[in-house]
Parts: structure tokens; C-alpha cells; sequence
């Protein structure tokens, strides 16, 4: 997970979770590795106005699958810090040296949600 020479990518993190091993899978995901780098240093480059998906989405190109995929997948290893506030309805993600004091959130994960009430899942 180093930034100055690059190497981030993690597929799916250490237990490759969400990952089928079919080559759709295996596309989306080197296309998810090569977003990495650029969508990185455009975040950096924002400095602490930081990028939502939908501002990183617009610089790219992108329909959001790599861009959301690659977002997660730094915030998840602490590269990128999500913080609480929104703008224009969108998380914004930020490198963590500027987050400057401001309320942020974990990364999340794809395990069922429960009620915390009846203990249900939502």
C-alpha cells in the first residue's frame, strides 16, 4: 500500500470477498487496479475540497464502476479517509492528511445490516 511509488492495489482485499474468479470479475477488477494511481493523485491534487464519485467520475470518463470500486477499495485500506459531509448529496473522499479535524467514517462492509430493535436483517 505505498503512495509514492505506487502500489496500491488490493482485488477484493487479502480474501479476495466479492471476487467470482470469472474474467468479467478479473476485467473489472485490473480495470479497478489501473484506475488506482490517477484516481489517487486527482483526490491529492484536491487537496482538502477532496472529490466525490460523481467529480471523479466526470474527470474520467468513467459511468462509476472502476472510480466507486477504487474509492472503496483505498478507503478501505486507509489511503483515502471518507469524510461525513456531503456535497451535492455525495460522500467526499479526501487523503488523510487533509482531513483537518473533520468528522469521518469507516470503511463499510458488505455484511448484512441489522435491526437494532428485533435484531432482524435489513
Amino acid at each position: 500500500m505505498t503512495t509514492g511509488n505506487f502500489t496500491i492495489s488490493e482485488p477484493y482485499g487479502s480474501k479476495r470477498t466479492g471476487w467470482s474468479g470469472t474474467d468479467t470479475s478479473k476485467d473489472a477488477e485490473r480495470r479497478r487496479a489501473m484506475m488506482q494511481k490517477p484516481l489517487y493523485l486527482f483526490v491529492a491534487a484536491r487537496g482538502p475540497v477532496g472529490a466525490t464519485r460523481a467529480e471523479a467520475c466526470e474527470r474520467f470518463g468513467n459511468d462509476g464502476g472502476s472510480v466507486s470500486g477504487g474509492l472503496s477499495a483505498m478507503h478501505k485500506m486507509g489511503v483515502l479517509a471518507r469524510l461525513s459531509q456531503k456535497r451535492n448529496k455525495q460522500k467526499v473522499y479526501v487523503v488523510p492528511m487533509y482531513v483537518n479535524g473533520r468528522d469521518t467514517e469507516p470503511a463499510g462492509s458488505n455484511a448484512p445490516k441489522n435491526c437494532p430493535h428485533c435484531g432482524g436483517e435489513l
